[in-house]
Parts: structure tokens; sequence; C-alpha cells
């Protein structure tokens, strides 16, 4: 991971786990995220990677529809918001608008493809190979993390324990230590 902006890190997570899922055969950079006869929009996979798709922001559309935070939110929820959109914010390829979208479909490509969650793809061709052993893609939100610091948001009349139920990975989702980070 690279120190500094966080879209930097997962810039370089993701295209390193694109670059390892290559030699098994699973690398479809010119495809598209969905099948163009059947959905709409579609996007070229690299312009997912690179914020150039044209598709809208997904915590954006959350937000619009009516979403609240500490609802779950999983894969089959983001396609769902995400092949509801009815066109894009401008053709793939032509302009540059961050977002995390592209990202979080992406996570699902690699699990299309590889027939491996992004949690256990990278645990296995990323994390583990480089010795990071306490590192890994949280796809679950019940799931319990040895030594996860435990948020906390303030509510009327003290504090409650504050765990986002976000089942989406590839835009973020990344637990690691200190140690593996050294």
């Amino acid at each position: 991971l690279i120190p500094g902006e966080a879209g930097m890190g997962k810039s370089r997570l993701v295209a390193e786990t694109l670059q390892r899922a290559e030699p098994h055969g699973i690398r479809r950079t010119q495809g598209n995220c969905f099948e163009t006869a059947r959905a709409f929009p579609y996007a070229p996979l690299l312009d997912l990677l690179h914020h150039t798709s044209g598709l809208r922001a997904f915590y954006t559309l959350l937000g619009i529809s009516g979403w609240r935070a500490n609802e779950l939110f999983t894969e089959q929820k983001l396609l769902d918001l995400v092949s509801r959109q009815k066109a894009l914010n401008f053709s793939p390829g032509t302009e540059f608008l961050y977002n995390n979208t592209g990202y979080a479909l992406l996570a699902v490509v690699v699990r299309r493809a590889s027939g491996q969650s992004l949690r256990d793809f990278a645990a296995a061709h990323i994390f583990r190979p480089l010795g990071m052993t306490h590192t890994q893609f949280r796809d679950d939100h019940s799931s319990v993390i040895d030594g996860e610091a435990i948020g906390y948001s303030q509510q009327v009349g003290g504090y409650a324990v504050s765990i986002p139920q976000l089942d989406v990975v590839g835009d973020g989702g990344v637990f690691s230590t200190v140690s593996d980070l050294a």
C-alpha cells in the first residue's frame, strides 16, 4: 500500500490484484462491467480502474435512494443500484470523475472471473505472499477481526458502537495492522 491519499493505496491494490490475476488467465481489462445487450449503463473495465467510466458514485446514489448509514449494503444491492442508472455522467473514456463505483464493481469482476471473493483472492495472491498475515478485505460486516479498533458515534445520552454494515469491498474495506504495513 502506498501511504498518503486514500485513493492512491486503493488504486495500487486493485492494480496489483489485476496484475497477479493475469497468470491465472482471468485478466479481462477490455471487457465491460455489464453485458451491453442486457443492461445499461456499461463501461470498459479499464475505465473503472481509471475513474473514467462515467458511472455515477454509488454513495451518492445511496443517499438519493434514502439509504441510511446503519443499513446493510451488499454486493447485490450495489449491482441493483448501479444497473438502475438510466444514463452515464459522460461517455466512458472521455472524462475523469473520481468515485468508488468502479472499484466496487472490479471486486465483483474478480469474484466472477476467478471464482473467489476479492477477500480470498487478495489473501492468496497478495497478502500472504507478502507476509501480511493480519490484512484482509472485510466483506462480511459481522465478521470478528482480532485486535480491531471499534468506532463509536455520539448518541443522545452517550455513545454507541458504530460498525458500518458494508459488505461491499474493492473501494475500501481493507483491514490491516501497523506490523503488516511496516
